[in-house]
């Protein structure tokens, strides 16, 4: 049994070793697509920025419209109510 598994791991340490083994060349290529991948990052937050200063705008706009809106329909509302209190007083008299 132990000459199994010394066997096992005789076969599959080198194995293991040879996947870790990092070179200068791998590590310079890392380094290449680290540096090309933060470019296209910052690109791509650019783009986002742009795209939320328009959806910001859009949706302030949209506020304002509501907040308008309902100021309004208030209004009518209140001028509705005066026109029945009016009327339930000429009754009344």
């Amino acid at each position: 049994m132990k000459k199994v598994i010394a066997l096992i791991v005789l076969g599959f340490l080198p194995i293991m070793l040879i996947g870790q083994n990092n070179t200068t060349e791998n590590l310079q290529q890392d380094t290449k697509i680290i540096k090309e991948t933060s470019v296209e990052k910052t690109e791509s937050t650019k783009e986002i920025k742009e795209g939320t200063e328009l959806k910001s705008a859009i949706k302030a706009q949209v506020l304002d419209l509501n907040y308008r809106k309902s100021n309004d329909i208030i209004s009518v509302k209140a001028y509705k109510k005066s026109l029945q209190i009016k009327a339930k007083s000429i009754k009344l008299c």
